[in-house]
């Protein structure tokens, strides 16, 4: 009879794979900030809310949380349409939107861009559309 023992080192929890962020619902009272890749899959790659100071980006396939470094702009819905965002690595994203239009239940931002910075240092820029929203009672 042979016996033995062996010892493997602990996984990390696998992060799951996705190509856009998993929907968002507002609690009642809460607003929120929608980003969209301004392409036509229209991919929901960024969601953030000025109250709690923390925002979730879609990055290499991947929900990664940020903080809200700054933010800047006319607020819109509670919202601010220039923010910089960091996640615990250090890693920054500069999101700006402009062109705001007031529609029923928030205001689109027609245009804007999500700018980072690549690890080979190559700056990435990412043409984006944006919705602010707040869930109030009907």
């Amino acid at each position: 009879m042979v016996g033995g023992c062996v010892s493997v080192p602990a996984a990390e929890p696998l992060r799951q794979v996705t190509d856009a962020l998993s929907p968002r619902v507002l609690a009642l009272g809460d607003c929120g900030l929608f980003v969209w890749e301004a392409a036509p899959s229209r991919r929901f790659i960024l969601f953030s809310q000025a109250s709690s100071g923390t925002a979730e980006v879609l990055l290499e396939h991947q929900e990664t949380a940020f903080h809200i470094n700054t933010q800047t702009g006319a607020i819109a819905d509670g919202q601010y349409p220039s923010q910089e965002l960091e996640d615990g690595t250090g890693r920054v994203l500069a999101l700006d939107l402009s062109n705001p239009q007031r529609i029923n239940g928030g205001t689109r931002f027609r245009q804007g861009k999500l700018t980072g910075l690549a690890q080979d240092g190559w700056e990435w820029v990412v043409p984006v559309v944006g919705l602010s929203a707040c869930q109030t009672p009907e």
